[in-house]
C-alpha cells in the first residue's frame, strides 16, 4: 500500500509537540518512521536570587546533596510539604546574615493511596446476524445516498464510518465514497470473577500512580479488596523514592 508521507509526517508533528521532524520510509513489507526531538532549552539559574530549597512533598529523607546553602535535615527526617530543606541564609563568624541561591537534590521515600470500585456484575455486547451497509458519494458539499432507509430494526447498533477518498496523480479529489456499517448487538449481564476484577483495578491504580508521580521510583505496593453492595473495591498504599527538592524565593528584609 502506498503511504501518504506528508500527511503521515503533518499528523504525527501536530500530536506530539515535542518533535520538530519526522520521516516514514517504506522498505517492502517494513515502514521505518524516523523522527527528531525538539531539545528544550536548558534552564537558566540567577545565582544573584535569593532562594531556599523546600519540599514538594511529604516524605521520610533517604539521601541529600547540598551545592548551595545550609542543610536543615538529615536522612531519617520525615519532613512535611512545604518544609525547608536547605537554607539560603547562611552567617559567618560576625553572625552577618547574607543570603545564597539555594540548591540541591533531596530524595525522600514517599507514599501515594488511592481505592477504586467497579462492579461486579457488568453488561456486554453479544452481536446478532442483523448486519447493513450503506454507500453514499460525496462530490464537494454534496452528498448523494444509495440506500433508502439509514436506520436498523433494533435499538442496539454500532456505527462504523470509512470514506475512501479518490486521487488522480497523487492529488486527492473532492470525490470521496463512504461506506457506513451497521452492526445490532444485545446487552447481555455477565458476572466478573474478584481475580479478574481485581487484577483490573490493580493496573488502573499503578496507571494512576505513573500519572500524578512520573519521575518517581516505585519500590513496593499493597492491595487490599473488599466487597460490599455488588461492587469490588481495591486499595493501594505504594512506597515510592523520588526527589522532592523544590527552590522558594526568599524576601530579604530591607535594612
Amino acid at each position: 500500500l502506498r503511504l501518504d508521507n506528508p500527511q503521515i509526517r503533518s499528523r504525527i508533528q501536530a500530536m506530539v509537540s515535542d518533535l520538530i521532524w519526522c520521516t516514514v520510509q517504506v522498505h517492502g513489507s517494513r515502514a521505518l518512521v524516523v523522527v527528531r526531538e525538539r531539545r528544550k532549552p536548558p534552564k537558566i539559574v540567577d545565582e544573584d536570587a535569593a532562594c531556599e530549597v523546600a519540599a514538594k512533598k511529604t516524605g521520610t529523607i533517604d539521601e541529600l546533596h547540598v551545592l548551595e546553602g545550609k542543610a536543615l535535615v538529615q536522612r531519617g527526617d520525615t519532613v512535611l510539604q512545604g518544609q525547608t530543606l536547605i537554607s539560603g541564609q547562611l552567617a559567618d563568624r560576625q553572625e552577618q546574615i547574607r543570603y545564597v541561591h539555594a540548591m540541591g537534590r533531596v530524595f525522600a521515600w514517599t507514599w501515594y493511596e488511592n481505592s477504586m470500585e467497579i462492579p461486579l456484575k457488568t453488561q456486554e455486547k453479544a452481536y446478532t446476524a442483523e448486519e447493513k451497509t450503506h454507500y453514499s458519494l460525496k462530490i464537494g458539499d454534496l452528498r448523494l445516498n444509495f440506500y433508502n432507509d439509514s436506520s436498523i430494526s433494533q435499538g442496539c447498533y454500532d456505527r462504523i464510518t470509512k470514506e475512501m477518498r479518490a486521487e488522480l496523480f497523487g492529488l486527492a479529489l473532492p470525490v470521496s465514497l463512504v461506506k457506513t456499517e451497521f452492526r445490532a448487538y444485545r446487552l447481555i449481564s455477565r458476572e466478573a470473577s474478584e481475580e479478574e476484577v481485581s487484577g483490573l483495578l490493580e493496573t488502573r491504580l499503578l496507571q494512576w500512580l505513573r500519572q500524578i508521580a512520573p519521575e518517581a521510583e516505585l519500590l513496593q505496593t499493597w492491595f487490599s479488596c473488599e466487597t460490599a453492595n455488588g461492587l469490588l473495591r481495591v486499595h493501594m498504599l505504594a512506597q515510592c523514592r523520588e526527589d522532592i527538592a523544590g527552590e522558594r524565593e526568599i524576601s530579604i528584609p530591607q535594612p
